[in-house]
């Protein structure tokens, strides 16, 4: 894998997480946010006031790396997203990434029609 971003399966969830379940092929960015404080409630994830980065040691929350067997996401529901079915994992991956990088302008993007 590159990078911190992964894909993978939910093997377990905690009673908080509802948007994701056991079974569920899912991506996730490199970074994690609370998606309570003054920054995620206006979208800015990116600002969290807890924010972690998976990989980045002490200054970054301190996070093990997500090239692992499996790996605990703090703030599940915001963090990971479901892959739809079909999509091949690299392509996952890339998205994963896109998710954590992207431009907060971003969100008025729309995807180009097929």
């Amino acid at each position: 894998m590159i990078g911190h971003e992964f894909v993978g399966t939910v093997l377990a969830a905690g009673d908080a997480v509802t948007r994701v379940a056991v079974g569920d092929r899912v991506l996730g960015c490199f970074q994690t946010a609370c998606g309570r404080c003054f920054f995620c409630m206006r979208g800015l994830f990116h600002k969290c006031d807890f924010s972690r980065t998976f990989g980045h040691g002490a200054a970054l929350g301190d996070l093990p790396g997500s090239q692992a067997e499996q790996v605990l996401v703090p703030g599940a529901d915001l963090v990971l997203r479901p892959v739809p079915e079909g999509m091949n994992a690299d392509v996952a991956l890339f998205a994963g990434d896109v998710l954590g990088t992207r431009l907060p302008r971003g969100r008025r993007c729309r995807a180009a029609p097929r």
